[in-house]
């Protein structure tokens, strides 16, 4: 019988493993077994680097959001997790209203936590976290972004514009035909224009700044840098890719 090492590289062939001896079998089972546990291992290792290249890049360029890219058909998104936390619901009930809270935020008894509207939730963060801009419009980002664009293509990118990074940078490279677009500080721009219009439909704009102040001693927010990693499975021809897998 082949040694584990062996038969853990061996490609499994779908057609003969009814045929296969018990033994035999209950030996490959535990050789691809092993591979996998020690290839777990590695890749762990690879993105616990990966991922404090992302914490020292966002943290570097001051933004939320951003890509690696492989040397052939793979790439990671870096992207900042958050995590909301009210600490004081009675205090946060006081500042924004209990009509708006009861239709925005639901409670958990159990566990003394509370779920979030997803807008409302993603106004909550940008508040307490900063990330909003009214200073510019979208159409002055994407006009002075440099992209090589006719009207035609301006026109669509503006209008699925999202402010949510890893679909707005797919939109974008497949609209301008550029896979290999940076737009990281643009996307982050537009990320915060977009959290501004959410923070205005709920948060009233006299004496916004005093209450964003305010909420930000009840409500805190956590952020830690996220990675994934996405491949092509398929056989790369002339550079276009196939089947793209994530991890």
């Amino acid at each position: 019988m082949e040694n584990r090492r062996m038969l853990a590289e061996k490609e499994i062939d779908v057609t003969r493993l009814q045929e296969m001896d018990t033994d035999e079998l209950v030996e490959f089972a535990s050789a691809k077994d092993q591979k996998a546990k020690e290839t777990a291992a590695e890749v762990d290792l690879l993105k616990a680097e990966l991922q404090r290249r992302a914490e020292k890049e966002l943290e570097e360029r001051n933004i939320k959001f951003t890509g690696f890219f492989g040397k052939t058909n793979s790439y990671v998104n870096v992207s900042c997790a958050q995590k909301l936390e009210i600490l004081n619901m009675p205090m946060v009930t006081k500042l924004l209203g209990e009509g708006l809270l009861k239709d925005k935020v639901t409670e958990k008894p159990a566990e003394v936590k509370y779920e979030v509207e997803k807008k409302f939730r993603q106004a909550l963060i940008a508040v307490i976290t900063g990330d909003y801009d009214n200073e510019f419009t979208i159409e002055q980002i994407v006009d002075h972004a440099g992209w090589r664009m006719d009207a035609k293509q301006r026109s669509l990118v503006l209008k699925k514009l999202k402010g949510e990074y890893a679909k707005d940078i797919a939109m974008l490279r497949k609209t301008l035909g550029d896979p290999a677009l940076k737009a990281d500080e643009e996307l982050y721009y537009i990320y915060k224009i977009k959290n501004w219009e959410l923070v205005r439909a709920f948060f009233p704009a006299e004496d916004f700044r005093a209450l964003a102040e305010e909420l930000k001693k009840y409500v805190i927010v956590d952020e830690t840098p996220r990675i994934e990693l996405k491949y092509s499975k398929g056989v790369v021809e002339d550079g276009v890719k196939s089947n793209t897998g994530a991890a």
